[in-house]
């Protein structure tokens, strides 16, 4: 843009600047594009059309604008520069509006919802990328980003000075959860806070944060969460899944196993129990942490 950006407004490489040295150590494009070849050829496929308009989703809409800024940094270098020099990122509607009346021919990332504003913007000739996350339906042209490769962002993370078995257990906290890797690795955590950890919302999850890891096929499971919540075990559940569609979401479920998308106090999340005969077992194991045992006793819990 020639002309100042309005508060509410920023150009896309002081995004990535800001987003990626938000970390130590710094988050790169390699890493954030492990393991997802198909989406950055098809975000350079559509950067190159002359489509009005197309959406990258991710797990969270901040994901997919990183994505989006990697893939940015990876086209040649008279590409890349060109479009950066013309690729704004909006967070309000005021700042769209006033970038959208300057000179045509922009592309506006909106992180925000109004398709009104969206559509008077192209209609004035300026291009649009929309960040969703994965609560938000997908638009006609939505490119979807698969979760990171563990190995390729291992590759990474040792690739830039990080020791092999600290790599590791980044790269499998990044494929769980990138914010929550990124939460784990900023300078200033305080400001990194997902909605699900604010005192109004995070109450009804330190039942299922701390239990760590559950099966919904054991009836034993879900009654001893429901136990620990207070409430009754369908609630318990439908919690679960309520918080795992949102951006950035702290559970995960897969075939039927739920497990805490980064592990309480920085630690993995244990593995289920997968047999139906051995309900509470499966909880009890998430919530122990290995102790020498006393010479004089050891208590049970029963």
């Amino acid at each position: 843009m020639s002309s100042p950006q309005p508060e509410g407004a920023t150009d896309l490489e002081t995004f990535w600047d800001d987003w990626a040295e938000g970390t130590r150590p710094p988050l790169t494009a390699e890493f954030i594009l492990a393991g997802r070849k198909m989406a950055v050829e098809a975000i350079h496929q559509q950067i190159r059309s002359d489509a009005e308009s197309f959406s990258v989703q991710a797990e969270s809409r901040e994901e997919a604008l990183a994505v989006i800024a990697a893939c940015f940094r990876e086209l040649p270098t008279v590409e890349r520069e060109e479009c950066l020099a013309r690729t704004v990122v909006v967070h309000t509607r005021s700042a769209l509006d006033r970038v959208a009346a300057a000179e045509p021919g922009l592309v506006i990332i909106p992180m925000f919802d109004d398709g009104e504003a969206v559509s008077r913007a192209v209609r004035r000739g300026h291009r649009i990328v929309l960040p969703l996350g994965a609560r938000h339906a997908g638009a006609a042209v939505t490119v979807s980003v698969p979760r990171l490769s563990t190995d390729e962002a291992e590759r990474a993370l040792t690739t830039g000075g990080v020791p092999k078995e600290r790599a590791e257990r980044q790269a499998i906290l990044g494929r769980r959860s990138l914010m929550a890797l990124r939460r784990t690795l900023a300078i200033r955590r305080e400001v990194q806070q997902p909605a699900w950890a604010k005192p109004a919302t995070a109450h009804e999850l330190i039942p299922l944060l701390l239990a760590g890891s559950w099966s919904e096929l054991n009836k034993g499971d879900l009654d001893v969460l429901g136990i620990l919540a207070g409430v009754d075990k369908n609630q318990v559940q439908a919690t679960a899944a309520r918080w795992a569609r949102e951006s950035d979401p702290p559970l995960r479920s897969v075939g039927g196993v739920w497990y805490a998308a980064r592990g309480i106090s920085g630690t993995r999340s244990r593995r289920t129990c997968s047999r139906a005969a051995c309900p509470s077992k499966t909880l009890r194991s998430s919530w122990a942490t290995p102790r020498p045992r006393s010479r004089r006793s050891t208590t049970r819990i029963s």
